[in-house]
């Protein structure tokens, strides 16, 4: 199984227009540090999908290898941009897996190429390489987390957006024990006053239940990421700074 982090930041992208904070101003001179909005590669066998879609770009990377589904958390913007290319096409059909929500109705229906198959909490599905559940997230609308597993027994779990998670999500969480987190950092070094994004207590509470080998901290901010820099001597050495172009496979 092999993950590529296309899109890593939240809502605002890094750089954010009209912030000159130092996190802002080092992507401006370096187009490695950019980061864009939320969207990851998964290749498993033969299969490649695709895990949130908020690269506007989406239809050109993924032109020459049709992936077989979209796994969506939720219609939130940032998370949706690239589903209008593909909704599009003259001649692809684009599967589409995610939450019920009044959000979808622009990207379905006469014309359109996507063929949205509605996903609630806790539902599990084949596809050809991999099997999923979906949990639920604790957001201001309904929001999905993927728990994925590989023919060959290796598991990534994908929570982008969420708040913490309920008892039963984290029991959920906890009995699959995923090889690889991906997991919201939105507003680490924040209090909590924002219910929709994990803060680094946060964070550490969902790691503690599901015992990753690796953590990828994902949909990050620039405040967020300036803090987790500031603070590396004390983030655990299996923890990573998701960034865009990062490749990882196990």
């Amino acid at each position: 199984m092999r993950i590529s982090f296309w899109g890593t930041a939240n809502a605002r992208g890094i750089p954010v227009y009209g912030c000159d904070c130092p996190v802002c101003e080092e992507a401006r001179l370096d187009p490695s540090k950019v980061r864009r909005c939320s969207c990851v590669e998964l290749r498993s066998g033969s299969a490649r999908y695709i895990i949130d879609a908020g690269r506007e770009d989406l239809a050109r990377l993924v032109e020459s290898e049709k992936p077989e589904a979209v796994l969506l958390s939720h219609f939130d913007e940032d998370h949706i941009r690239g589903l209008p290319g593909l909704g599009w096409s003259r001649s692809e059909t684009t599967i589409v897996y995610g939450p019920e929500d009044p959000g979808r109705e622009s990207l379905v229906g006469e014309g359109k190429t996507i063929e949205f198959r509605p996903t609630v909490a806790f539902q599990r599905f084949a596809l050809t390489e991999i099997s999923v559940q979906a949990i639920p997230l604790n957001h201001g609308r309904p929001t999905l987390g993927f728990l994925i597993t590989s023919r060959l027994g290796r598991k990534l779990a994908y929570l982008s957006d969420t708040c913490g998670l309920s008892e039963p999500a984290k029991a959920t969480l906890s009995a699959f024990a995923p090889d690889v987190l991906i997991v919201d950092a939105n507003d680490c070094g924040q209090d909590k006053r924002n219910p929709t994004h994990n803060n680094w207590d946060a964070v550490s509470t969902i790691r503690a239940a599901a015992r990753p080998t690796t953590t990828f901290l994902f949909h990050l901010s620039d405040r967020s990421l300036a803090w987790l820099r500031s603070q590396r001597a004390r983030i655990p050495e299996d923890v990573r700074l998701a960034h865009d172009s990062l490749d990882w496979e196990w």
